[in-house]
């Protein structure tokens, strides 16, 4: 329990201030699933435990070109990406629970 509360809790002698990991007031992405998601999509493309630098480029580039054409078309089209209706419910009870 002294470990948990000299690391995180208490702010005089924490290593974390509580701004950095405490996400209450965050409205938007609370996790780094959207990092694990890019990583299984690169391991994926790959196919590779240790790809070579010049595959890894590769890939690197061809996604990020993908990901601009995608900015591109969201711009034009005036749409933000659709989150999916269980992630919307949970933001929305969120947010409502916030507000109380």
């Amino acid at each position: 329990m002294s470990y948990f509360v000299e690391t995180y809790l208490d702010n005089d002698v924490s290593i974390f201030s509580r701004s950095m990991w405490n996400h209450y007031e965050t409205d938007h992405t609370r996790t780094i699933n959207h990092l694990e998601g890019r990583h299984a999509t690169l391991n994926r493309t790959i196919c590779r435990p240790h790809p070579n630098i010049f595959i890894l480029i590769k890939e690197l580039k061809n996604q990020q070109q993908n990901f601009e054409l995608d900015i591109i078309t969201q711009k034009k089209c005036n749409q933000a990406p659709k989150m999916r209706k269980k992630y919307k419910t949970l933001e929305d009870r969120l947010k409502t629970g916030k507000e109380r």
